[in-house]
């Protein structure tokens, strides 16, 4: 059911990918199995998947295809050489991809994780949780089969939350790295979101859920109090200010994102600009006042171009 609620003003920046150089940079590595040499260039030398922002501690985390998370200083609004370059355990091909990152909202502490390595080459697959002050792993979150495809933690921080991809489901996990929480979905969950006692998942068939969350001794540590469907191939989620929308971004040409009622789950079709060709909305966030909404993109088969559109 489409509903209509007030026009938001949309604005979308499309580009390909960051792009950012570093001097020589110092690994922090997890300890493999299997030994694979990588080249290290100061910077990624593949697609950047996520990005993650410490604002009180003026940290940036990046994720990529090159299997590495990297710690970047932020300085006068400039990104300054890594810090710290993050591995998990990889394998020949994808496997070692991160996926997720995600900064922990009162400790310094950073997720991450992605493809998992070859079931018979490397470790089980894992999210790792990083003392991002030592560099050293506090804890190896083992998340079993599935690919991590986003990482957030719970507005209080007491809940790890994965979207994941190969079984999709939701999974969250204690400070500890224990699974207390999972629910099954048909399609691949690359999209999640938190505000202060809410989480919302998609998966690329179109279903979204947002849960409650409840820190409660004994209780249920999330609750779903919302299931409705959306357009397909839903990639990113953002809760507006006061959490009453929901922003829903996609991997389909074309498609202006959808604002979500959190309330009694209408859709707002379609609030952006019309006629984005082969442009692609993978990220979305909300202005502080609640009044924009802003989105990022590519286009598939020119990434040197870039655009800004109102």
């Amino acid at each position: 059911m489409v509903a209509h609620v007030p026009f938001v003003p949309f604005v979308i920046l499309f580009t390909a990918a960051l792009s950012v150089s570093a001097a020589t940079a110092q690994p922090q590595a997890a300890t493999p199995s299997t030994l694979y040499a990588q080249i290290e260039l100061g910077s990624h030398a593949g697609a950047v998947r996520r990005i993650a922002v410490d604002s009180a501690r003026g940290v940036v985390a990046t994720g990529g295809d090159d299997k590495t998370a990297r710690l970047w200083a932020l300085a006068g609004g400039e990104l300054q050489q890594p810090s710290q370059v993050l591995r998990a355990a990889v394998t020949q091909g994808e496997g070692g991809r991160v996926y997720g990152v995600a900064f922990h909202p009162r400790e310094a502490w950073l997720a991450f994780g992605g493809t998992p390595p070859d079931a018979l080459a490397g470790p089980r697959p894992a999210i790792y949780v990083m003392d991002t002050n030592s560099g050293r792993v506090r804890v190896r979150v083992e998340v079993g089969a599935g690919e991590v495809k986003r990482l957030v933690w719970s507005d209080d921080g007491s809940l790890l939350i994965a979207g994941l991809a190969a079984l999709p489901s939701v999974r969250a996990f204690d400070a500890q790295g224990r699974e207390v929480f999972s629910d099954a979905f048909s399609g691949a969950v690359y999209a999640l979101a938190v505000a202060p006692g809410l989480l919302a998942a998609a998966g690329l068939d179109g279903s979204l859920r947002v849960y409650s969350i409840n820190a409660a001794p004994g209780a249920p540590p999330l609750v779903q109090r919302l299931r409705t469907s959306v357009a397909a191939n839903p990639v990113s989620l953002a809760f507006s200010p006061d959490a009453k929308f929901l922003a829903v971004g996609y991997f389909s040409p074309g498609k202006p994102p959808d604002v979500v009622d959190v309330d009694s789950g209408r859709v707002s079709a379609g609030v952006g600009p019309a006629g984005l060709g082969l442009n692609t909305v993978m990220s979305v966030a909300w202005s502080g006042d609640g009044q924009r909404i802003f989105a990022a993109g590519s286009y598939p088969f020119d990434r040197r171009n870039a655009r800004l559109i109102a």
